[in-house]
């Protein structure tokens, strides 16, 4: 007898190949009636048993209910805020959301509680002071003291100097109103507004005016030029007989006239107003507050927040396309970048603060849309700022928070807040200061 393993082997059956042999094999078996069976008793006992896990954890959930989620963090940090440390006066710079804060020590510290005005290309920052900082790739770089056009002018030394310090063609000129106490009538002292090269040069006088915001695309301002030429330095803010547009060696060209405003807002005719014009990125459209001044011609009363104003939509020829209804404008208005939107916002004590985004689209009648966003837990008594992202998706808004403190940095909110229009979010920042200016991440290069 031959042993088993002397026995010649059989070679193994080999199974024919299926189509997909990797991902569909013929398997090893057949299921038959008894192994469905015991399949099916299994299925049954894991329903059982998840049914039970099911069941504990609903009653583990009733005795300790599930925490709320944490609300979504705010992280952009696009961009780079230039804020005003207060009350030290120091620059700084931090991220949007407030991290890494740094506070330029070596640069003098800023007079005045001011928040200094940016230039449209991020080049500059002016105060009414007459303090222009100079901006570089991080951050300021430099504050000088710039020179005024008139030496006696009122004011020098002595706190407040310039109102409406502004730009115009980008950030060539600086366009200033200041007091000037030569121009002599009937005993009154009045106000003149300069374009200033920020590059070095001599200041060009526009004339006598009450207010000024530059045009961007040129070296031109919008000056409102006051009805009453008897005006007081001590008071700037005048019934104005009309919007005028104002450039070096040329003659005043009437934008618009107070009458005609006062007329498209409804008012009978006669009604003294005062008007405030911003004018758009490139120029060609004019946003203009009309505000009904009850005081007599040549005056305005301070501290009346219940003026009845009307905000209109003008072309840069003085064209009305639409009246702009928004509640409570009382800072002025911001324009986005990309000068498709504008933004305004209001705060009054005891009511909650806002902010209205103004989408500037379409064909007339109806070419404007607003919309207000609500800040919850702001209750400010003024707005102070409002600055867009460079991206035009979000913007910084800050307040004066309280008058009751010893010192006006007391009354500052010491920060700002964000609100991202993509998501309606609203994200309150804690800083050492308010902001001034929100530039992109790579400012200059």
């Amino acid at each position: 007898m031959r042993d088993r393993g002397d026995m010649p082997q059989k070679p193994p059956m080999q199974r024919e190949l299926r189509p997909f042999p990797a991902i569909d094999p013929e398997p090893e078996h057949r299921y038959s009636r008894r192994a469905a069976a015991r399949a099916a008793i299994a299925c049954v006992a894991a329903c059982a048993v998840a049914a039970a896990v099911l069941a504990g954890v609903r009653l583990a959930g009733a005795k300790h209910p599930p925490q709320a989620a944490a609300p979504a963090r705010f992280t952009d940090r696009d961009g780079l805020i230039v804020f005003e440390e207060q009350p030290s006066g120091l620059l700084g710079t931090a991220s949007p959301d407030g991290t890494h804060p740094v506070t330029a020590t070596r640069l003098s510290r800023l007079q005045g509680s001011d928040l200094a005005v940016a230039a449209p290309d991020g080049r500059y920052l002016i105060d009414a002071e007459r303090e222009l900082v100079t901006i570089g790739a991080h951050g300021p770089t430099s504050v000088t003291q710039v020179s005024p056009p008139l030496p006696q002018a009122f004011g020098t030394g002595s706190g407040l100097e310039w109102a409406s310090p502004t730009f115009a063609d980008g950030s060539r000129y600086l366009a200033i109103t200041e007091c000037d106490p030569s121009i002599q009538n009937s005993g009154y002292e009045a106000s003149v507004s300069w374009l200033i090269p920020t590059g070095g040069g001599k200041p060009e006088s526009l004339g006598m005016v009450t207010a000024s915001a530059g045009l961007p695309d040129s070296a031109a301002v919008v000056a409102a030029l006051p009805a009453n030429p008897q005006q007081t330095c001590d008071s700037l803010e005048q019934s104005d007989s009309s919007l005028d547009l104002l450039a070096p060696g040329k003659r005043p060209r009437v934008v618009a006239t107070a009458a005609d405003l006062a007329r498209a807002a409804g008012w009978k005719a006669g009604t003294p107003v005062q008007l405030d014009a911003s004018p758009s990125p490139d120029g060609s459209l004019l946003l203009v507050t009309v505000t009904e001044n009850v005081a007599p011609a040549g005056q305005v009363q301070p501290g009346r927040l219940d003026l009845e104003r009307v905000n209109l939509l003008l072309t840069r020829t003085g064209k009305v396309i639409s009246p702009v209804r928004v509640p409570g404008a009382f800072f002025g208005f911001a324009w986005s970048p990309n000068g498709k939107q504008a933004a305004t916002c209001s705060a009054a004590q005891g009511q909650p603060s806002t902010v209205s985004v103004l989408t500037v689209a379409g064909a007339a009648p109806h070419p404007v849309t607003a919309r207000t966003i609500t800040l919850p837990g702001h209750r400010d008594v003024a707005c102070d700022q409002l600055l867009w992202s460079p991206d035009g998706t979000q913007l910084i808004y800050s307040a004066s928070t309280t008058r009751s403190g010893l010192t006006q940095a007391d009354d500052l909110q010491h920060g700002w807040t964000v609100v991202d229009l993509r998501t309606g979010k609203i994200h309150d920042v804690t800083a050492p200061g308010q902001p001034a200016a929100w530039l992109p991440a790579k400012v200059l290069q």
